[in-house]
């Protein structure tokens, strides 16, 4: 692991006994590491932070392009009052790969500090030299994860865009707690958790439910608005277990069936019917 120190009066790099360092000295990043550093800012306990969101980012200079990105998951305090905040970079991304196959990259690494208004309260920046390296393994590199969700981006998400709109806790329930509504042309569909699908019946329908992404170890529940129309149309959904089999057997109307992924199988029932014009 490597140490590292930064002076947020100075908003330089420093040594370990607070002397500023010459901006030519540079962290080598080498390509398909990852590479540990503990940071450590002495003067973070003297500060109001409010931080509630954290990432480091490492950025090509003459391309301004991204290459490395850590997100707050991933970033841990080792001692929070004294400032010492441990995280990785990994380098083994298909940007890094792509940016120094041919040449050594001069670049900056940042660590970033997120205050719950949404803005950047701490942003330390590390000259860092970008280089390549034979990568013995033959694992593909990640893809970037090249963005987060920011408080202000939420209240902006929550208020409809409406930015000097105020989270109220009903707007709140609405947004979490609704089910989207999505009408399906095709006949397959995605068992999606907490979503609706809707989808008018053709004669001789066959409408399958697609359960590639399951997994045995979590429950799906979703809703499957079939919509009948005025003379009736033989279909299947074949692959699907009834807990009470049903006749849909009436027309201008809407049938609310419930699929239930149980971790093995699907599940399946009529709700409730309406019906419609």
């Amino acid at each position: 692991m490597t140490d590292i120190y930064y002076s947020l009066i100075f908003q330089e790099r420093t040594d370990a006994a607070g002397r500023i360092m010459q901006p030519t000295e540079k962290i080598v990043l080498s390509y398909g590491k990852q590479e540990w550093f503990q940071l450590h800012i002495p003067e973070y306990k003297r500060v109001d932070e409010n931080v509630i969101c954290w990432d480091v980012i490492v950025y090509d200079t003459e391309q301004n392009s991204l290459l490395c990105h850590t997100i707050d998951a991933d970033i841990m305090f080792s001692d929070r009052e004294y400032g010492q905040v441990v995280f990785s970079v990994n380098t083994k991304t298909k940007s890094f790969l792509q940016a120094v196959r041919k040449n050594n990259v001069h670049g900056w690494m940042e660590v970033r500090g997120i205050h719950n208004s949404g803005n950047t309260v701490f942003c330390m920046r590390f000259r860092i030299l970008a280089q390549y390296t034979n990568d013995p393994s033959e694992d593909i590199p990640v893809e970037l994860i090249d963005d987060f969700a920011t408080m202000s981006w939420v209240k902006n998400l929550l208020s409809g865009g409406e930015n000097e709109s105020f989270v109220t806790k009903e707007l709140l329930e609405s947004k979490i707690s609704g089910m989207m509504i999505d009408t399906a042309e095709s006949s397959n569909v995605l068992l999606i958790h907490n979503t609706i699908v809707q989808h008018s019946l053709a004669a001789d329908d066959v409408i399958t439910i697609d359960t590639s992404a399951m997994t045995s170890d979590k429950s799906v529940t979703m809703e499957l608005w079939l919509i009948m129309p005025e003379t009736v149309v033989s279909f299947s959904i074949p692959n699907v277990n009834w807990l009470e089999e049903p006749s849909f057997d009436t027309a201008n109307t809407l049938y609310a069936v419930v699929l239930r992924w149980d971790g093995e199988k699907v599940l399946a029932n009529v709700s409730y019917t309406l019906e419609v014009s």
